[in-house]
């Protein structure tokens, strides 16, 4: 690792040998770490004034971050900073002369400033070395900023550690964008993690003060401290607002980001043919399709309804003694059984198409043929051709309507495309037995039906049947059923109740418990919904949207207290 201590010649010696996109990337890490100590103190008069230095401040860091993680939009960028890099360094000057020396707390902020005036000037079209010295200033100034703040030793090593971290990951061959996306303070050498935080907590409050819309710059700087995925166009479009409109002052601004946050997020991802989830009453509910009124008054889907209706009987009954031989085979014989218990023009037919599926699998699972992958004793063979006489009437009856046709064509060519890998089985299966978990926001037919999947893939062959398109598609319903809910209700969740022991005092409200609750599995589990989605570039994009939007994914702290 690279480590120079404070010595402010090693620092620019070492950024001279830098590109320009690092020394960016450098002095702009540097800037949004010492933040804080320019808000939570330093007031510079009426909220007028202090909204348009604060806005100043945040224009200059969101450019220099632009520039050093998307540095192929250099052009645009050089023309927003020659226009406030000055504009900066005055407040500083100004500011300076207006207070005397004993007010530390305040000239330390003023400081402060003059890191983010060096930091927007590395972008400055000009000579290497300059932006190299440039850099080197504020890099060697926030740490003179963070020794003078206050606060102790352990803040000036946490921002020593973390400059000689950010060295180190550029020396071991990382480029200035990967840097630019990590957290900002990396910490080292046994420093306190999230030093400034409780300062950070301080100005957030002040701008939240001024007025609400500065939270798209409040979300923007914890982005950026947590080092979460940024969405390059939507930094982009931030960064090069037309500078008349920054003219106009925060109110302008705010809205017009806030409109693009709007614009630029992801789009919900369709749901599969046939299949929907909602929140009611704080439940999820999965809602299937029903025929058309022409298949449903059809003489051949009436009759083939009534013959596997009454073999579905039939196949239930003989499986009941060896219901404890057999569980996950009678337990989605018995799912099955109330899915076609009903009458044709209420059948759904995605969940008779999927629990089907099911049946198949575990047939060919129990018969012998997949030996395997299971501990039972193949079915006996009465059972065994029961199940098979209903499974081919099943097919007669599934293939009579449209929908099922087009289930059928899509997991077969999902299967053929290889879009359902043996890697999918794992995260899909732990997603699907968290949603299972949740007996009190899950209606109770819907985890029915999870738990029926659930044991079909556990005991049946992935690669075989079409049993690995009904959970992924069953997975991916749960999921943006959730998350819709969960962006609808806009909150933050884990902050809102408090963690663990706040969920006793939710009983009497369902809808904030199912918030809770599902907000709690997409904390939990994000890393295997991620790599479930991970093959389907929409849907992962939608449940990155919503763990962003929630706050919740690893490197987010359970309240903004104490973040990680």
């Amino acid at each position: 690792m690279v480590e120079f201590s404070s010595d402010r010649d090693k620092i620019t010696e070492w950024l001279l040998e830098q590109t320009e996109e690092t020394c960016a990337c450098i002095a702009v890490r540097c800037a949004l770490r010492i933040l804080p100590i320019i808000g939570s103190k330093w007031g510079i008069g009426n909220r007028n004034s202090e909204g348009k230095v604060f806005l100043l401040l945040f224009q200059a860091l969101s450019i220099t971050f632009v520039f050093s993680r998307y540095a192929s939009y250099e052009n645009e960028i050089f023309l927003i900073s020659q226009k406030i890099s000055g504009k900066i360094a005055r407040i500083a000057r100004s500011s300076r002369r207006a207070f005397n020396a004993e007010r530390e707390l305040i000239l330390n902020s003023i400081d402060a400033i003059d890191v983010v005036s060096a930091a927007v000037a590395t972008v400055l079209p000009g000579p290497h070395p300059n932006v190299a010295k440039l850099s080197a200033q504020a890099a060697n100034d926030s740490i003179d900023v963070t020794f003078s703040a206050k606060h102790g030793d352990n803040l000036r090593l946490s921002s020593v550690g973390s400059l000689e971290l950010d060295m180190s990951s550029i020396c071991d061959g990382n480029v200035s964008s990967y840097l630019a996306a990590q957290p900002l303070w990396r910490i080292s050498h046994g420093a306190t993690p999230d030093p400034l935080w409780s300062q950070w907590l301080q100005m957030k409050s002040r701008l939240l003060a001024l007025h609400p819309d500065w939270h798209v710059w409040t979300d923007w700087y914890e982005d950026r401290y947590h080092g979460r995925p940024a969405n390059e166009a939507l930094e982009i479009a931030r960064a090069t607002l037309p500078e008349e409109l920054w003219a106009q002052g925060p109110r302008a601004v705010n809205a017009r980001i806030a409109e693009l946050i709007a614009e630029h997020a992801p789009k919900e991802p369709p749901n599969e043919p046939g299949l929907h989830a909602e929140v009611r009453n704080g439940k999820l509910e999965l809602r299937g399709s029903a025929p058309a009124a022409n298949e449903t008054a059809d003489p051949l889907q009436q009759s083939l309804h009534e013959i596997v209706r009454r073999k579905a009987r039939d196949m239930h009954a003989a499986l009941k003694p060896a219901a404890n031989q057999y569980p996950e085979l009678f337990k989605v014989a018995t799912t099955y059984l109330k899915t076609v218990e009903v009458p044709l023009a209420e059948l759904d037919v995605t969940a008779a198409w999927s629990e089907g599926n099911e049946l198949d699998g575990l047939l060919h699972a129990y018969s012998g043929q997949d030996a395997n992958r299971t501990m039972s004793e193949p079915l006996e063979p009465a059972l065994s051709g029961r199940l098979d006489a209903l499974l081919k009437d099943h097919s007669a009856l599934i293939l009579g309507f449209a929908l099922g046709r087009l289930l059928t064509e899509r997991a077969d060519r999902m299967r053929m495309e290889g879009l359902l890998p043996d890697e999918l089985r794992r995260p899909l299966l732990d997603v699907l037995s968290a949603f299972r978990d949740l007996r009190e926001v899950i209606e109770p037919a819907t985890r029915e039906r999870i738990e029926a999947a659930e044991a079909a893939i556990i005991e049946t062959n992935w690669r075989t049947g079409r049993v690995a398109y009904s959970g992924y598609a069953l997975v991916r319903t749960l999921l943006i059923g959730a998350g819709r809910f969960l962006l609808k209700m806009s909150v933050v969740t884990i902050g809102l109740f408090g963690g663990l022991p706040a969920i006793g005092g939710l009983a009497g409200d369902p809808q904030l418990l199912a918030t809770y609750q599902f907000a709690l599995l997409f904390r939990d589990h994000a890393a295997a919904i991620l790599q479930f989605a991970a093959g389907f570039p929409e849907l992962r994009r939608w449940c990155e949207h919503v763990l962003a939007h929630l706050r919740l994914d690893d490197e987010i702290n359970n309240g903004e207290d104490e973040p990680n």
